[in-house]
Order: C-alpha cells, then sequence, then structure tokens
C-alpha cells in the first residue's frame, strides 16, 4: 500500500474491505472499474471478484437447499427432484438475465453474481444428475478428450470479457461436463492409461510431488 500513490488509497481501502466481506464485484461496479482494464494502475484486490461470487454463492445455496426440503415435505417430490426443480429455476433465470445484461452492460454482467449464479447452478445440476448417466464404454474416452479440448480452447478462441457470462460460457462448461461424464467410476484412482483422467490424475499427482519437495526442502528436509 505504501508504494501506491496517495490519491489511490481510499479506493484501494474501499477494495480491501469488499474483498474482505466478500462484496469485491459489487465494489468494482459501484465504482465503475472494468475488469478488462487491468493494467498497472489496477487495484491488487481487483482479482479477489470472483471469490466474492462464489461467498455469496455459498452464502445463498444452503437457504435453496432448506427451501427445497420444505417444498418436498408439503409436495410428493422428493427432495432431490424439488433440490433439481429449483436450482433450475435459478439456472434458466440468471441465464436470461446474464443474456440481457451482456446486451444492456457488459462490464456491469462480466462482474454480477446474479449474472454468474447459472455457471454455478450448472455445476449443481450435473452434481444431481451424473450418478444417473452412464456413457458406454467406447464412448468415454472421446468425450473426455472433446471435454478437455473445449476447457483449454476456451482461453484461447473465446474473449471471456466480452462475452461471458453469456451463452459462450456453456463452452468451458459443456466440456467440464464431459470431462466428468468421461471418469470411470469403477475404476477409482487407477485411471487407464490414455485416457483424460490419466492425464489429469499424472499432472495432480506432478504438481503435488514438486510441492512437496519444495516445502520440505525449505525446511532443510530434503
Amino acid at each position: 500500500m505504501a508504494l501506491l500513490p496517495v490519491t489511490r488509497w481510499e479506493q484501494l481501502f474501499a477494495e480491501a474491505r469488499a474483498s474482505l466481506l466478500y462484496v469485491q464485484n459489487v465494489e468494482l461496479i459501484s465504482s465503475q472499474l472494468a475488469y478488462e482494464a487491468a493494467g498497472p494502475d489496477s487495484s491488487p484486490f481487483q482479482h479477489f471478484w470472483s471469490l466474492s461470487v462464489q461467498g455469496q454463492f455459498f452464502l445463498v445455496w444452503p437457504l435453496v437447499a432448506v427451501i427445497a426440503v420444505m417444498v418436498a415435505n408439503r409436495t410428493r417430490l422428493s427432495a432431490a427432484s424439488a433440490m433439481f426443480a429449483l436450482t433450475g429455476a435459478v439456472l434458466v433465470t440468471s441465464f436470461v438475465f446474464s443474456i440481457y445484461m451482456g446486451y444492456a452492460h457488459q462490464e456491469a454482467a462480466y462482474l454480477m453474481t446474479r449474472t454468474r449464479f447459472w455457471e454455478l447452478a450448472f455445476g449443481g445440476i450435473l452434481a444431481l444428475v451424473i450418478s444417473g448417466l452412464n456413457l458406454p464404454r467406447m464412448w468415454r474416452d472421446t468425450a473426455g478428450w472433446a471435454g478437455l479440448a473445449l476447457v483449454v480452447s476456451s482461453g484461447f478462441v473465446l474473449d471471456g470479457a466480452n462475452v461471458f457470462p453469456g451463452p459462450w460460457a456453456l463452452w468451458p462448461l459443456l466440456g467440464m461436463a464431459l470431462v466428468l461424464l468421461s471418469a470411470d467410476a469403477e475404476a477409482g484412482d487407477h485411471a487407464r492409461w490414455g485416457t483424460v483422467a490419466h492425464l489429469l490424475s499424472t499432472l495432480r499427482l506432478a504438481g503435488w510431488e514438486r510441492w512437496h519437495t519444495a516445502c520440505t526442502c525449505g525446511t532443510g528436509r530434503c
């Protein structure tokens, strides 16, 4: 903080407070600061906006679960079915709103919680149904690699600042879904060689080993 001009301290303190309270995205919108304008003059707290969206989501979502249980108790629906219906309603409402805001005010839409809820609700829907989805083994490898290609390519092909969180966000989300659907639950930790699961497991283990080596060497226990 001391290295930055005094004229920026007021905004920096405001963003620091907003980050601690998980409302950094709201602060950026109210201060009319565009995330895509990141540069030397950007706040070091700017990137906490996504954590703010997640924090707000995790505060609201338990209430959705409680409402789902209440609906299930008053109807013939199971708690899972009620949760699916409510999650679907949130997904559709937020998705439509994100399209509208994308045309009305894209910079605000990018940071808004209401326009991002559908992406998180997509994961909720997937969590509710994935146990009942079972791709034939012959399609799993294709689905896995296609999903990984969608996730990786989205960062190169899509201009996220201008098209997210609208319909184009389905590109990486569907990729993520395909990767999860390609996983072989019966294989457990022993993913078959040549599959996306094997690649990701190898990268995960390699990352863990590098981190563990760095930590132990840093304490003199190499």
